[in-house]
């Protein structure tokens, strides 16, 4: 697999310079390659699934489960997301 970085940008590393990927990047990148795509970077519920129907196989995520008030249920949530998403 490819782990695609970031997406979006994010606090999680600061020291990071790069120009986020953004949703076309990854589109371009999935109609680029075969291999399974990981995309990590800012990644939580309010954008999971746009970044799934976008080409992503999967997310990788820290913030959005490390820094939620019930990390169980944030991970619960972006499982439900992520699962719809890849329904679709």
């Amino acid at each position: 697999y490819l782990g695609v970085s970031p997406v979006f940008p994010t606090t999680t590393k600061t020291n990071f310079k790069e120009i986020p990927w953004g949703l076309e990047g990854l589109a371009h990148l999935r109609q680029s390659t075969s291999h399974a795509l990981v995309a990590i970077g800012g990644i939580n519920a309010s954008n999971a699934a746009s970044v799934i129907l976008h080409g992503a196989d999967g997310v990788a995520v820290v913030s959005a489960i490390c820094s939620a008030p019930d990390p169980y249920q944030a991970a619960r949530e972006l499982k439900d997301i992520i699962v719809k998403a890849k329904n679709r």
